[in-house]
């Protein structure tokens, strides 16, 4: 298993990524950040549920999700983290996805919400920081 990407979604919107392989552009960060928003809300609609991941032929989207309160809405909303990782044995993606992916997406989410939490989450630039917590994280 290799990790391939992590990053935070909120509203639709690619808050922070950490890349560990090709560069992408802007433009697929939006469309990954509204899609990923999208099919959360679908499934929720629909199932009453939350995403807990997509499963492509040779990647798995894992996703890990919490909520946030930010100080330009008076409600929670919807905090995505997720993990781009690609997969060599089917036999042990569940057991990766539990003993690996899920905490280090919890661990994520719950750095970003201790030091973004009633924060302006508008302010992109703001989160170009974070890679410190993340490295961290991944450190364990």
């Amino acid at each position: 298993m290799l990790i391939e990407e992590i990053g935070i979604v909120c509203r639709g919107f690619v808050l922070y990524r950490k890349n560990f392989q090709e560069e992408i552009s802007e433009i697929q960060d939006f469309k990954k950040g509204a899609f990923f928003s999208a099919i959360n809300s679908f499934s929720k609609s629909l199932f009453s549920e939350e995403l807990s991941y997509i499963e492509a032929t040779n990647h798995i989207t894992f996703f890990s999700i919490t909520r946030i309160e930010s100080i330009e809405e008076e409600y929670y909303e919807d905090l995505i983290a997720y993990a781009i990782f690609n997969i060599k044995n089917r036999k042990k993606t569940e057991k990766i996805i539990t003993k690996k992916i899920k905490p280090i997406l919890d661990d994520v989410l719950k750095k970003f919400k201790d030091k973004y939490n009633r924060k302006s989450l508008v302010y992109v630039d703001q989160y170009e920081d974070f890679n410190t917590e993340l490295e961290i994280v991944l450190k364990h």
